[in-house]
């Protein structure tokens, strides 16, 4: 067996993945068609979390078709690989960034520099160069392939044309935006929107409407919150004039009402209403910086080594043991649902990642607290939103109408609100 064979074999196994012991088949493919049998490998990666996630019976662990079915891991591999050859490499797409437009296009909602620095990352690994995928020997021509349609892996929403930089813009929207007290609501919405036109240069207007609505919710509670204040206020002077009752030494009661007078005060300029901090209304990225993100479908994939943090605060209310393959799920009780795209989640799991040592259901978290362990070797860790299940208690929102590798609405909801955390953080 060739070095490169024993090579992915290895690399294979530490993932967990059913393809492991075919190294020899992907090198193989590799000499025959002229491509790099550990880009082949990598992009399994980033598709299946190597052939760990594919609908049942299929062996597409690449996405390809999509959805195209193969008899054995062997037949995918050999089809990739010859698809491959023909369909991008034959057309200048070399390199993961090169293939990434075509095979996973941001136009169809995936996030193009996740899928190419995954696949990049999982090269790296295997000890290839992400900068070329081509085969050093080739055996034989390629094979021409019809052209391939593409997959929906993962996402962001697709920018439109930049808007340019201003520093001036810049330079008077950050300190507004340190002003918590006086700007909240729409107005904070609004100045946040403008500063990520003036940062990033671009535009996303589904997220700023989004925002802009979120504001004008937390408004109305807000006012309903002061209306209940300004109700309680009214009803304590009330009842400083209450008539209150003593009884004499003879044994008579006497009546009186007391009136409680405020001395003035020289008039000041009213000062703007302070919003109540509420621990259940912050928002925090619950990732680490070297994060990588992986496909989208009950929730989204991600692989870290460290502590998955507490987007939201709220309760532990279950906790699977062994909801995949010996890793456990986590699942958080939000102390106030999210809303997203009009629909609203109660709360989040966390799966294929490790319990921390002695968390337990009723548990309080806070937002930003650790609430996860990082993700075993070999796994991709994978968060979504939550919901209550009848007698299954709390499962993934999209329990129930989900086929393995499809990507659902409750996955797409999550991965806009975590694009929104991050836009915001």
């Amino acid at each position: 067996m060739s070095d490169v064979a024993a090579q992915i074999d290895n690399f294979l196994k530490g993932y967990g993945s059913p393809m492991a012991g075919l190294g020899s088949v992907y090198v193989a493919a590799g000499k025959k068609y002229g491509v790099d049998p550990r880009l082949v490998a990598a992009i399994s990666g980033a598709e299946s979390s190597f052939g760990k996630h594919v609908p049942g019976g299929t062996h597409n662990a690449w996405g390809w078709g999509p959805g195209e079915p193969f008899d054995s891991w062997q037949e995918g591999i050999a089809t990739v690989t010859r698809g491959l050859k023909s369909g991008y490499i034959d057309q200048g797409r070399v390199t993961p960034a090169q293939i990434v437009p075509k095979y996973a296009p941001g136009s169809d909602g995936n996030d193009e520099t996740h899928w190419s620095g995954l696949v990049s990352q999982f090269m790296k690994e295997l000890g290839s160069s992400p900068a070329s995928s081509t085969a050093k020997t080739v055996t034989q021509p390629s094979v021409t392939q019809p052209a391939v349609t593409t997959r929906t892996v993962m996402s962001a929403v697709p920018s439109s044309s930049p808007v340019p930089s201003t520093l001036g813009v810049l330079a008077a929207i950050s300190p507004l935006l340190n002003q918590q007290p006086t700007f909240s609501g729409v107005q904070r919405a609004a100045l946040e929107n403008l500063n990520e036109i003036s940062t990033r240069g671009r535009v996303d207007p589904v997220g700023m409407l989004q925002s802009l609505a979120e504001g004008r919710v937390a408004d109305v509670q807000q006012n309903q919150a002061n209306a209940s204040e300004s109700l309680l206020r009214t009803l304590a002077g009330l009842e400083s004039l209450a008539p209150t009752s003593s009884h004499s030494n003879d044994g008579s009661t006497t009546t009186t009402t007391t009136t409680t007078t405020t001395p003035s005060t020289p008039s000041t300029p009213p000062t703007p209403a302070t919003p109540p901090s509420s621990d259940s209304a912050k928002t925090v990225w619950p990732y680490a910086s070297d994060v990588y993100q992986g496909r989208t479908d009950q929730g989204v994939d991600w692989i870290q080594s460290k502590p998955y943090l507490a987007p939201k605060s709220g309760t532990i209310v279950k906790i699977d043991p062994n909801w995949y393959n010996g890793t456990p799920s986590i699942y958080l009780q939000f102390d106030q649902p999210v809303t997203i795209n009009g629909r609203s989640y109660p709360g989040v799991f966390f799966a294929e990642t490790s319990v921390i040592p002695g968390m337990k259901v009723g548990d309080r978290i806070a937002a930003g607290q650790p609430i996860a362990g990082g993700s075993p070797s070999g796994s991709l860790g994978e968060q979504g939103f939550a919901a209550p299940s009848g007698s299954s208690g709390w499962m993934q929102a999209a329990y129930g109408h989900y086929s393995e590798g499809q990507q659902t609405q409750a996955g797409q909801d999550f991965r806009d609100w975590l694009a929104r955390i991050q836009r915001s953080s």
